[in-house]
């Protein structure tokens, strides 16, 4: 419809217009007095005008006033909401020239009246005081009849009253509203002794539509008297149309309903619930007006659960649910709702698997079950969680083999004690972690107390680990960590239920966190938890609190500039600790830069900035200001979200441009960092960022991007299935393994002791270590102790990702490796190939140290190439280095001395590399290359520490040249009976070196031949098969099997 008025209005003001401005021109004294005209009359010289660009302008004239009267012509059907009738609602008024005392000193007039809709930015309603008269309305006397024109000036929800004064100590009437704005025509006056009206509507006064009315008059009748009026046409008495009683001077709606549209409209309706007073004061206010405008409507619906159904629908996130009768989400479903009330004596139980998402607050009378996997969601970070009922949220452990195996706890109720949550636990082994006494200069080798600069993982003295009595209140956000009572131990892989009983905690929640800098090649582990009654996102958890380096690479940016011919230009800058004023040059400088001075700010991810711009348009001139940051700080403004729109103004100097101040908030995601900050104000059109020698000016600014984050992006879950030794290092004399900690980084996810790998999401109750990153600023500090905060919030809460106790897929290629015994040993490493990895070590949030100190049965790591030293648990590679010739470096290392068989296996893999390509162990000592994807592969070893036997390789032929010489007959071994071996080599080169091997890959014998043709005893080996490794003067390595008779 607007593309057909718009298409008939141009072609006809095209050629009537054009006719008419080229008269004006033949017609004119002089060319310049048809420029004052096109130029607003402001006797400027134009600027550099050629004809052809007059014939322009008059095409841009004529146009002008066709979109100009096609805004007139189509207004009425465009930019705002139709409404009909019911659509709002009258909540009172209070009459002019009568209070409630009846002295006649009241010089306003007043009413309110309630939007029952949803509304857009534009929307118009009228209010008249004339009558109506069955088609049209009545015309008022002595200047009192009139009508108000209220506009929205913003997008407006239903459920928002508005309050109108009238104020008639002047004679025409000055309106003001609580929201939007409103003007009087012909003086609207509440004033008549014998009542009045008023009529809302939307159109003109010929043809209304009516919306709402209410009349204080004695009936609805048609007679000619200004206070008396028909039903409106299209409403209907009642309904939407209320008749007060005569002469009611004051009445205001009592707010019995307040939710639910159509209950209120009903309630509206019904003059029983209305307060009256005339102007003798038959009714009370204590002696004022009636307050307007305060009953606090909410348009939601409500549903009511009775046992077995809802009376009104389903509940949703705009619709209030009341549990009035026993609902268990594993019979009846999840459900969503915008609040939640359960009702005295009924049991809301959220069953595993199920979730509630709730938008704004929950009230419990009766009781709240939360069980072991179920989850409840609140939305709205400041809704509140209130009622005397009972909220109780259940935790089962992992499968335990052992009582003293611990379990990390976090409160997810506020108030809850140590003794109430933790009630099965061992009262003597309960504990909370001090990271500031967390020192870990030394290591031990053997567990007993003898020890070398390095790091185990342990704290040196002890002190970290701090009873907690019964009476504590478990701190939300904080963890916890507990055995289970001995007593009541029932035997292996058995599981316990806790229960957790409060309000349930919701909103942004701090959690203080420290860092001891006595040492710094230390990992600055502290406890924290899940402190809500859901699951958490990792990723989202990571986004908020992880600390990001600096990014210092000098980045380039196209230039831009505007010409010095003329005064249009930038003025005054203020964002953030910026604060310029260049208003003294007669003309602008073209281009400014202010990127190497001290006008520069620093703004945080996530955080909003207020920033203002003036301008100068040069006269009667129009300028467009245009703002852009580099928010990922790749060299240019052309990503989504770098661009802001600071308006177009005419006229003005020095003065804010239309749009300012322009709120900006910096991307969670912007590259921390130094980047740039672009201003471009141009005459008569909208700047680019690259644009240069235009009539404006360009101005450029640092800005230097921090983040709040504090961590390392790596978490540690306890998952305990190594029973206490005496061989482990420790503060005791029997330690756990630390090396039953599952761990989840940017990486990947690796699984701990009882060989679970965990999803992305943290369960409800669930305790965990981070890192305090040893380069995270701090809020305060005592002696060598840092300390600061991390957030939890509520957009991190997930439903229905609450299954583990302690998957995501990816397109990433990720591999996971298992080693295992015989005996029971459990080990696992990850290797993971991804975006902003590197072949080297990118600190904790990419390659997760394994802790290797302790002295495990057997552990599994990799490490990097020419770098033995480091070694992980999770390792993050670049995303190029997947190829078939990349070589993932496999370590192990073992204390087992009893005769054992190792597995090495894959427990799963992702990505396309992975998927469509073998994976091989090669294994250098015995010179072998074993598909994993086939089957697993088993070797024996002897204790000790083994950096280079494995290797992760992607082609067969991996084994080179040792392979090729190897199967050949250069190399003949020959078993004597007096017990030599004879070892003769035929080939063109000479050897240099004999190694004898063991199955176990113990080196027995290290023998330097003269000759291509020696004779040795090998006394400690008898019916045993061997390897034989022979090196030549090439380095060439052959490689051969043989059996010591």
């Amino acid at each position: 419809m607007f593309l057909v008025k718009y298409n008939v209005f141009l072609n006809l003001y095209d050629t009537l217009l054009l006719v008419i401005t080229y008269e004006i021109i033949l017609r004119s004294s002089s060319l310049g007095c048809f420029m004052c005209i096109l130029n607003g009359f402001n006797n400027q010289k134009p600027r550099g005008m050629t004809y052809s660009d007059i014939k322009l302008k008059i095409i841009y004239f004529s146009r002008l006033i066709a979109l100009i009267s096609i805004y007139f012509f189509i207004s009425s059907d465009y930019g705002q909401s139709s409404l009909s009738a019911g659509n709002i609602a009258i909540t009172g008024y209070n009459q002019h020239s009568h209070d409630l005392n009846n002295n006649n000193t009241q010089k306003n007039g007043q009413f309110s009246f309630l939007l029952l809709v949803d509304i857009v930015t534009g929307t118009e309603i009228k209010f008249t005081d004339r009558g109506w008269r069955g088609s049209s309305f009545v015309s008022g006397s002595n200047n009192d009849e009139g009508i108000l024109t209220w506009i929205s000036t913003e997008n407006m929800t239903g459920g928002t009253e508005i309050v109108i004064t009238i104020d008639h100590s002047s004679p025409s009437g000055i309106p003001s509203a609580t929201q939007g704005n409103v003007t009087n025509t012909n003086n609207f006056k509440l004033k008549e002794k014998k009542g009045d009206q008023i009529l809302a509507y939307q159109g003109s006064s010929s043809l209304p539509t009516f919306l709402f009315a209410v009349n204080w008059h004695d009936k609805w009748s048609g007679g000619n008297k200004k206070e008396e009026t028909e039903v409106p046409t299209g409403l209907t008495e009642s309904i939407n149309a209320l008749r007060i009683d005569n002469e009611k001077a004051h009445a205001q709606y009592n707010c019995s309903i307040v939710q639910t549209a159509s209950l209120i409209l009903a309630a509206i309706a019904n003059t029983g619930n209305w307060t009256l007073a005339t102007h003798a004061g038959s009714a009370s206010s204590n002696g004022n007006w009636f307050t307007l405008g305060n009953c606090n409507f909410s348009l939601s619906e409500t549903t009511i659960w009775n046992g077995s159904s809802w009376n009104s629908s389903t509940p949703n996130s705009t619709k209030n649910a009341i549990i009035s009768g026993n609902y268990d989400t594993s019979t009846y479903g999840s459900f969503t709702a915008k609040s939640l009330t359960v009702s005295l004596g009924n049991l809301l139980e959220i069953n595993d698997n199920t979730c509630l998402e709730i938008e704004n607050d929950i009230s419990v009378l009766g009781t709240l079950k939360l069980t072991s996997k179920g989850s409840i969601v609140q939305n709205n970070s400041i809704a509140t969680v209130t009622g005397n009922g009972s909220m109780q949220a259940y935790k089962t452990t992992a499968p335990m083999n052992n009582y003293y195996e611990y379990t990390y706890w976090s409160s997810p109720v506020s108030l809850e004690t140590i003794g109430g949550g933790l009630a099965e636990s061992q009262p003597g082994r309960r504990y909370s972690f001090s990271a500031a006494d967390f020192v870990d200069s030394t290591m031990e080798t053997n567990n007993n107390n003898e020890t070398v600069p390095g790091q185990d993982f342990i704290d040196d003295d002890g002190n970290d680990w701090v009873h907690v009595s019964g009476s504590t209140i478990m701190t939300a956000g904080v963890g916890y960590a507990s055995m289970h009572s001995s007593e009541n131990f029932s035997g292996s892989n058995s599981q316990y239920e806790y229960i957790f009983e409060g309000y349930f905690n919701n909103g942004t929640i701090p959690v203080a966190i420290s860092r001891n800098d006595i040492e710094l090649n230390d990992v600055n582990w502290n406890l924290i938890g899940n402190p809500y009654p859901s699951a958490i996102d990792v990723d989202l958890f990571f986004a908020q609190n992880t600390f990001i380096a600096e990014n210092t690479t000098v980045i380039s940016y196209d230039p831009s500039n505007g010409n010095n011919h003329y005064s249009t230009g930038i003025d005054a800058v203020i964002f953030g600790s910026i604060s310029t004023n260049d208003t003294n040059n007669t003309n602008n400088n073209g281009y400014e830069d202010f990127t190497n001075t001290s006008n520069t700010t620093e703004v945080i991810r996530g955080s909003s900035y207020d920033l203002s711009v003036k301008i100068n348009t040069d006269g009667n001139y129009t300028s467009h200001t245009f703002v852009w940051i580099d928010w990922n700080r790749d060299g240019d403004f052309s990503d989504t979200g770098e661009t802001f729109d600071l308006g177009e103004d005419t006229n003005i100097s020095n003065q804010l441009t239309s749009s300012s101040p322009i709120s900006i908030q910096v991307p969670i995601s912007a590259v921390i960092g130094t980047t740039r900050m672009r201003i471009s104000s141009k005459y008569n059109g909208n700047p680019s960022s690259t644009e240069t020698g235009f009539d404006g000016e360009v101005e450029d600014y640092s800005i230097i991007i921090k983040g709040t984050g504090s961590l390392d992006q790596v978490i540690y879950l306890w998952s305990q299935n190594t029973p206490p030794s005496s061989d482990n290092n420790g503060n005791e004399g029997s330690n756990f393994s630390t090396s039953d900690y599952a761990v989840i980084n940017v990486s990947g996810e690796t699984a701990g002791g009882d060989g679970v790998i965990p999803d992305r999401y943290i369960p409800t109750l669930q305790g965990f270590f981070v890192s305090y990153n040893n380069n995270a600023s701090y809020t305060s500090s005592s002696g060598d102790v840092a300390h600061t905060s991390i957030l939890f919030t509520n957009s991190m809460r997930v439903c229905n990702q609450n299954n583990q106790f302690f998957r995501t897929s990816s397109e990433k290629d990720k591999l996971w490796i298992n080693l295992t015994t015989d005996n029971g040993v459990f080990n696992q490493v990850l290797v993971s190939y991804l975006e902003g990895a590197t072949d080297n070590d990118d600190g904790m949030s990419f390659d997760a140290p394994k802790n290797t100190a302790t002295d495990a049965a057997a552990l599994l790591y990799t490490t990097m190439k020419d770098d033995s030293s480091k070694k992980y648990v999770i390792q993050g590679k670049a995303l190029e280095s997947i190829n078939e010739n990349e070589i993932i470096r496999i370590g192990y290392k073992t204390i087992i001395d009893i005769p054992t068989t190792y597995t090495l296996s894959i427990e799963k893999f992702e990505g396309a590399f992975l998927n469509n390509n073998p994976i091989y162990i090669k294994d250098k000592i015995l010179n072998e290359v074993h598909n994993l994807k086939e089957n697993s592969f088993n070797f024996t070893s002897d204790a000790g520490e083994f950096n280079e036997r494995f290797e992760i390789v992607f082609k067969e032929d991996a084994l080179s040249i040792d392979t090729a010489i190897s199967k050949d007959s250069s190399l003949l071994i020959i078993d004597h009976l007096n017990g030599e071996v004879q070892f003769k080599y035929q080939g063109n080169h000479v050897m240099k070196n004999i190694e004898i091997i063991d199955l176990l890959g113990r080196k027995l014998y290290n023998f330097k031949p003269v000759t291509n043709n020696e004779k040795f005893r090998l006394f400690n080996l008898t019916n045993t098969l061997y390897i034989a490794r022979v090196t030549l003067d090439n380095n060439a390595v052959i490689t051969k099997k043989s059996i010591k008779k």
